[in-house]
């Protein structure tokens, strides 16, 4: 997530939350959904570049156990064609904010926000109580500072509800060792 927050400074940067989306916290669930769609996107290309590779398909503990890149770990190609897909999406579904540019600013870290919001949640029953505070801790650094980020953070619990448990956001391309990454 601290991957992505990077990427998005080198889009044009969306200073407050538009004021369409300040009044309808589920398009900002959508967008969130739209980012992941890409990261999906991402993931089932390597999938496929794997299976290529392998001459077969892969069997499905296979499928559910494959890793896919952490952010950090992109390639260039792999990070412009995530992040061209992230701004053509967005752009279909916002075409009201003037720059493409700034749609991935926008979704980047709105999917940042509600993503680590979402990892800190998942993990409340397993972590100790030092360890809880210091996730919190991080996550109230972007979110004191950056309206957008407390934008993605407020609709978390939206979005776990709509898919109907915390155990089906997906965080790939998210290292799983890290809650803060």
């Amino acid at each position: 997530m601290d991957t992505a927050l990077l990427w998005a400074k080198h889009f044009d940067e969306v200073k407050e939350l538009p004021e369409r989306l300040q009044k309808d916290p589920d398009m900002i669930v959508n967008i969130v959904e739209y980012v992941d769609r890409c990261i999906r996107l991402e993931w089932e290309e390597d999938i496929d570049k794997t299976e290529r590779n392998l001459g077969r398909q892969l069997r499905q503990q296979e499928v559910r156990d494959f890793r896919h890149p952490v952010f950090g770990d992109y390639d260039d190609l792999k990070r412009t064609r995530f992040l061209n897909s992230v701004q053509n999406l967005l752009g279909d579904l916002l075409p009201v904010i003037s720059s493409n540019r700034s749609l991935v600013n926008l979704g980047l870290r709105l999917w940042s926000g509600c993503l680590k919001a979402a990892k800190i949640l998942d993990s409340v029953m397993t972590y100790e109580l030092n360890k809880k505070i210091a996730l919190v801790a991080n996550i109230e650094a972007y979110y004191e500072q950056d309206p957008i980020f407390k934008a993605g953070v407020s609709v978390t619990c939206l979005l776990m509800d709509k898919r109907g448990q915390s155990s089906q956001v997906s965080f790939v391309g998210i290292s799983p060792s890290s809650p803060s990454d």
